[in-house]
């Protein structure tokens, strides 16, 4: 009896807070670190866009140079081809390179780059919908164990009232001390029941805590979630709507960027056209050096070879497009089945709703006949107890399909793209 009473003093004290469904999500949303990784992993995929869009602007640079020269020599032996005089001199200029034109190389990068940010961020709508799909199965078991904590108590109320009736009874003869030990062990029975579901009730709260993104668990008292309606369209429809799956958006724009890489990497055998221009100023040196020097010039770079380089890149971006494409057909296929069994395994929980709730109101009902049998003296009280037994289980069956029907239906709208 004293273990009974703390229980419930714990579960009392277990269950403060209160909490919704929308209420968890959005807190979800806004605390879990997975969502606050995938948006740096997006604002990181726009930094890419500017380093791409850089070789559309020029390179400024700023040069000091001092030089001692023998007088009137010449530089014999360099190991390559420069300008052999050599002067004394202290000057500081201005390089500007820039590009002119290099046939869409760049731009093509640059496409690439923006596709693969908006694939980051459909990254981060499969995120929000992990993290709700998350919380849902969290809060639905949560449910589900706080409905088991209740109807466990309940029956552990009912069978102490029916062992102070039979203790009663048993005072005044009308009864055996055998009824009296049946009915001590069913209250035992339920004691122990309650102890489970309590802590299968605190077990359900820690992963709701932790799905929320929560380091430390939470004493919540969960609200009941409206009851989704009957399933309107078939597996294959909905099979068919799963293309607004985010993962399968995000991949679509892979293969897009993808492509625009490979069609970077074939504008490699083409020319590029650079402009360069310098000036500056030699407040110092040989006196047959000018105090100023500028000058613009053009640059046509026509590749030749580089030891099939360029050729290799092309084939590599060719063979990572096909990946990309492959990927996303695997990715269509494995989406649609997880569609369909997701379908089937919501259409099997709301057929079992019905039974359920049929089998729940029978064992009701057996068990206030086979109460007034006993009362009356004709049944026994391992009737009684079977029949409360019976009542337990039917309760604990009509919660389960209930909020089961509940979480697969949201891992069904979770597979076809509709929870983001």
């Amino acid at each position: 009896m004293k273990i009974a009473a703390l229980l419930f003093v714990c579960g009392a004290a277990w269950a403060q807070q209160p909490l919704t469904l929308d209420q968890a999500e959005s807190l979800a949303i806004q605390n879990h670190p997975r969502m606050k990784s995938t948006q740096l992993t997006v604002d990181s995929a726009k930094e890419i866009v500017t380093q791409a869009r850089s070789a559309y602007k020029p390179v400024v640079s700023a040069n000091v140079t001092a030089s001692a020269a023998d007088h009137l020599s010449r530089i014999g032996a360099g190991g390559g081809l420069n300008a052999s005089s050599i002067f004394s001199r202290f000057a500081s200029g201005i390089v500007i390179t820039g590009p002119v034109w290099d046939f869409g190389r760049t731009s093509n990068i640059v496409s690439a780059a923006r596709s693969r940010v908006e694939a980051a961020s459909e990254t981060v709508n499969a995120s929000r919908a992990d993290i709700r799909i998350e919380v849902r199965r969290a809060y639905f078991n949560a449910l589900l164990a706080q409905s088991t904590v209740r109807v466990a108590r309940e029956t552990l109320e009912a069978r102490r009232l029916v062992l102070k009736q039979v203790s009663a009874l048993a005072d005044s003869n009308l009864r055996s001390t055998l009824d009296v030990g049946f009915a001590e062990v069913s209250v035992s029975e339920a004691e122990l029941a309650v102890a489970n579901a309590t802590t299968g009730l605190n077990s359900t709260l820690v992963d709701l805590s932790a799905a929320m993104g929560m380091k430390e668990t939470v004493n919540y008292s969960l609200a009941d979630a409206p009851a989704p309606l009957e399933l309107s369209k078939d597996a294959e429809a909905m099979a068919k709507e799963s293309v607004a799956r985010p993962e399968l958006e995000a991949r679509r724009l892979l293969v897009k960027a993808a492509r625009s890489f490979a069609e970077a990497e074939r504008r490699l055998a083409y020319p590029t056209l650079t402009g360069l221009g310098v000036a500056g100023v030699v407040p110092a040196g040989d006196e047959r050096l000018k105090t100023r020097y500028s000058g613009v010039g053009l640059n046509l770079n026509i590749p030749l070879y580089n030891g099939d380089l360029n050729r290799s890149r092309r084939r590599d971006a060719d063979l990572k497009v096909k990946i990309a494409e492959m990927e996303l057909l695997d990715a269509e296929i494995r989406i649609g089945a997880d569609v369909k069994r997701a379908w089937l395994a919501a259409n099997d929980s709301f057929q079992r709703l019905p039974v359920t709730a049929k089998l729940l109101e029978q064992a009701r009902r057996t068990l206030r006949l086979a109460q007034t049998r006993y009362e009356l003296g004709l049944g026994n009280i391992v009737e009684l107890n079977q029949a409360q037994l019976s009542r337990f289980s039917a309760e604990i069956a009509e919660v389960t399909a209930r909020y089961e029907y509940q979480l697969r239906r949201s891992v069904l709208d979770y597979a076809a793209g509709l929870l983001k």
